[in-house]
This record gives structure tokens, sequence and C-alpha cells, in this order.
């Protein structure tokens, strides 16, 4: 096996000192709201939890176990489906049980139970998770008004970053209400603004640099064009000017197109893409508004069943449409499980035992990643070179972030 070229290493290197400069400038904290916002949240937990201990449900709980948490899922569902006897929504599906031999207590099962007190409980866990590690987390690291996030280069298998106190990479986004509550705590210095720079669709760019399949490449070379709103059109029978961008177009984006880059497949997109169609989204039907599931059944698809053979039949038409990329992915995997080691794009290299799933993805969010740090480096020496006053105070993968004057 060869080493990573030299090439690759400089890249590293002037990234670690360009990432120092944007640790060390910083990124400015609401210390008066962070704290006053933290102490409103905690309050509201002990009140939640406080309510959830006062009715028939926890009578039940401290019945059946006499250490009763209120943290605990498995308890939870022990009480519902067992004391209870509460129906028990996948019955059909798994005989009620896990292959532990317990009952499945996730987000989407106690959901689909329809009991206030298992969606109160689902409220408490959020709000418990966004005071301990995004809110009272953000605290302990901020100094004189500041958070100086580390950005490591040398800690994720794919080479791309990985960040810590504070993970400002993934900050709280699961729930929209809550994530603004803790994004509203990043502020820019008096006078400047926050600005996000996005490499649009870099994934797909490199990805098709790396399969050189000419229908990739069409669709990466031209703006005028959009893969995820293709799909979009096409997993849910929709004309394109029918695709909604926070629903239809991200659900193919994030749970086809992008699993099936990476080496997923029909059955587990279709599965990932129904739990979102079940928990809602709508769309335009000429002059009235329907949900993403009335659709599907008017199509003819509006059941599980029905759905995943119409995404095995989009699969089927994407690796038509791709067939360059369809045949070069086998001979990638192949070509690993002979040697044990690949050489990515920008000239890293990874040895070792590894998925499908990684093999085609670490080759194409490597050098995405890659490019953008390229592009960090020459903007960091060129502010410092200008004497501007601009500072990069981070990255996310394919984006940049800056505080900048407002000029």
């Amino acid at each position: 096996m060869k080493p990573a070229t030299p090439e690759a290493i400089k890249l590293l290197h002037d990234g670690a000192v360009a990432l120092a400069d944007a640790e060390a400038a910083g990124i400015r904290i609401d210390v008066g709201y962070l704290d006053a916002v933290t102490e409103k949240v905690g309050r509201r937990i002990v009140d939640l939890e406080a309510e959830l201990k006062s009715g028939k449900v926890w009578r039940e709980w401290r019945k059946r176990f006499p250490s009763p948490s209120v943290g605990s899922r498995q308890q939870l569902g022990t009480v519902l489906f067992d004391c209870l006897k509460v129906p028990y929504p996948w019955a059909d599906e798994d005989g009620g049980r896990t292959a532990s031999g317990r009952y499945r207590a996730d987000d989407e099962t106690l959901t689909a139970t329809g009991s206030k007190f298992a969606a109160a409980f689902l409220k408490v866990e959020k709000l418990r998770k966004m005071h301990s590690t995004y809110l009272v987390g953000l605290q302990r690291e901020v100094v004189d008004g500041f958070v100086h996030c580390f950005t490591s280069l040398n800690t994720v298998s794919t080479y791309r970053s990985g960040a810590s106190c504070v993970n400002y990479q993934n900050q709280y986004n699961r729930d929209p209400e809550n994530a603004a509550i803790v994004r509203k705590a990043f502020v820019p210095r008096k006078g400047r603004l926050l600005v996000e720079v996005d490499y649009s669709q870099m994934e797909w760019k490199i990805a098709a640099c790396k399969w050189r399949d000419a229908g990739m490449i069409t669709y990466a070379s031209d703006p005028a064009k959009d893969v995820h709103q293709d799909m979009a059109a096409k997993l849910f029978k929709l004309k394109k000017e029918q695709v909604e961008r926070k629903t239809t177009r991200d659900w193919a984006k994030n749970r086809f197109v992008f699993p099936i880059l990476y080496g997923s497949y029909w059955l587990n997109c279709a599965a990932h893409i129904w739990e979102a169609v079940e928990k809602g989204g709508k769309l335009v039907d000429g002059a009235t508004t329907v949900t993403v599931k009335t659709w599907l059944e008017n199509k003819g698809i509006g059941t599980k069943p029905a759905y995943e053979q119409h995404v095995r039949r989009v699969e089927e038409a994407f690796m038509a449409q791709f067939p360059t990329f369809a045949e070069a992915k086998e001979r990638w995997w192949r070509d690993y499980a002979r040697r044990g080691w690949f050489r990515m794009l920008t000239g890293f290299v990874c040895q070792g035992v590894f998925s499908r799933n990684f093999l085609m993805n670490a080759d194409v969010q490597g050098p995405a990643f890659h490019c953008v740090l390229w592009s960090l480096i020459r903007l960091s020496r060129v502010l410092r070179k200008r004497r501007m006053r601009s500072l990069i105070i981070g990255e996310i993968h394919d984006c940049l972030l800056f505080d900048a004057p407002e000029n």
C-alpha cells in the first residue's frame, strides 16, 4: 500500500493552521439569553416531570417497578403494553416484541400509541436532551462571551473534519422549535452579521467526478438541473413544479439519492421515506392542499407494501439513468475486497475492514470536505493579506461560516 500523497498531507497541515485561526476568533454567545433560557428550560422540565408523576400511568409504573426511573423507555413500554394493555402498534409486524423479547419504545412506537402520557414523556425527553447537551454544554464552554470550538482533522475515518468544545457542526435540529431556542444563543459581534457560504450539491458533484457517469456529470454541470427534484417527482408521482423543497425534495435527497449513492437499496429507502410520509408533509394539488399520504393513496401507492415496490422501480430507473455508476461501484467494491485498502480522489489512503456503505461513502464525503478546506485555506490567507475584518469562524462540511462587518 502506498502512503498518502504529499499534496494530501500538505492540505491537512495548511488546513490545521487555518482552522486554528478560526478557533482563536471564536463565536460570540449571547450570555444573558443563554443563562436565562437554560434556567427557564430547567424549570419547565421539573414542572413537566411533576405532571407525569401525578396520574394513573405513574401509579401503575410505581406498582410494577419499586425503583421507577422516569427516563426509562424499557420500563415505560412494560407499563403501557403489559400493565395498562395499551394496544401495541406493531403487533402484526413482529409479534409484539423485539428480538431480545422486549417491547419497542422508540419515538415512532410511543407516538403511534396515541397515549397522552407517552407524548408528554417524549416532550420531557427532548427538553432534557436540549438542556443538558446543548444549553448546559454550551454554558460550560463560554469564555468572556465567546466559545472557541476546536475543529480536528485527524479523528474522522473518512478524512472529514470533527468538532468539539462545542460541537458546532452538530447543533440541535430535530425539533424546529427547540432548535431555534439553542441557535438563538449564537450571535455575531456588534455591528456584524453571521454569514454562511454554502457549496451547493458538493457531494453529488464529487460523486460525478469519481464515477465519471455522463448522466451524473450533466446534472453536476448544469445549475438549472436538480437531481433531487427530479427523483422526488418520480418517488411521489409529481410534476416538477409540485415538488416542495422542505418535504418531498428533502426526503428524496436524504432518504433516496444519497443513500443509493452510499450503498443502500430500495427497501431501506422506502422504509425511511414512508416514515416521513406517515409523520406528515403536504403538497399542492391544483387549488387544494393535501397530505403526501393522501396523494400517494390517490395514485394507488398509499400502502407501505405498494410504496416499497414503487421505490424498487424508481431505483431500477435510477440505475438505468446512471449506468456507469451502477457498474463502476461494483468494480470499486471488488477492487477493495481484493486489496484491503483504497485511495481517495484527493490522495488520502484508507486501509482496514470496511462495510460496503462506508466504502461508497468515504470517497465522496471526504473529497467534498477537502474542496471546502482548500477554499478555506486560501480565503484565510486573503483575509490576512488584505487585513480585512471579516473572520472565518468555522466550517460545517459543505459550508463556511463568517463573522463579517455589515458593509
